[in-house]
């Protein structure tokens, strides 16, 4: 896990990434994966918590941009999904 830990911790400093940890506590269903990429002026969306499918739908891309406004209004700013993913590392190493 330490390990885990630390990959994601690296993942996290990239500036291309933004990922946001969910707190203790917090349960937001069953949402599933929601994959959003945007190019070309087409929105792609790849969801497999509420439908499984890649589309373009506008309808579908509503829903999931729904689940994800969710989803990061509930987790933690990016700085301190780092700290705590940090401070996961440190805990599970000192128990090697």
């Amino acid at each position: 896990m330490a390990e885990q830990c630390g990959y994601l911790a690296i993942v996290a400093e990239r500036s291309g990434v933004a990922l946001h940890v969910l707190p203790d506590g917090v349960n937001m269903g069953v949402l599933g994966r929601v994959r959003h990429r945007n190019r070309d002026s087409t929105i792609t969306i790849r969801m497999s918590g509420i439908e499984d499918v890649t589309s373009t739908d506008r309808n579908l891309v509503s829903k999931a941009a729904v689940a994800f406004e969710r989803i990061l209004g509930a987790a933690l700013p990016r700085s301190d999904s780092l700290s705590l993913i940090r401070s996961a590392e440190g805990q599970w190493k000192a128990q090697i």
